[in-house]
Order: C-alpha cells, then sequence, then structure tokens
C-alpha cells in the first residue's frame, strides 16, 4: 500500500468525522510523513474523540464503506 492508497482510505471515514462534527487526531506514518519524517511503516491511527450521541450516528455513516462489523453487546 502506497502513500495515496492509504490516504485513499483514511479519507471517507475523516469527512464522516468532519460531517458529524467529531474532534478527531491523526498518528501513524500519515502524521509522521506530513511533520516531514517519513516512516518505513504505511499506517493511519484515527483517534477520534466521541460523545455518546456519536456513536449511532457515525457507525450508519460509515456503514456504507462496510469496514465495520457492528456488535450488539
Amino acid at each position: 500500500m502506497n502513500e495515496h492508497d492509504l490516504l485513499s482510505a483514511m479519507m471517507p471515514v475523516v469527512r464522516c468525522m468532519e460531517a458529524l462534527k467529531i474532534t478527531y487526531y491523526v498518528g501513524g506514518s500519515v502524521a509522521s510523513s506530513a511533520l516531514g519524517l517519513p516512516r518505513s511503516t504505511t499506517d493511519a491511527d484515527l483517534v477520534a474523540e466521541l460523545e455518546p450521541w456519536h456513536v449511532g450516528r457515525f457507525v450508519d455513516a460509515v456503514a456504507v464503506f462496510n469496514c465495520c462489523r457492528v456488535e450488539s453487546f
């Protein structure tokens, strides 16, 4: 996976978080490369500050990408 593929995979989730006004942070090699420190790994870490009222809306928004499985506990 190259950087373009990684960003393409990450952006739909980022757009969902932005649309729902969810505060998020990007880490991993994406953040490192953006700061000018390239890494040999290719990963993106997204940390989201989800409030209880965000969860259902977020799951519904990303469900169209088939990127997560929802389980009831």
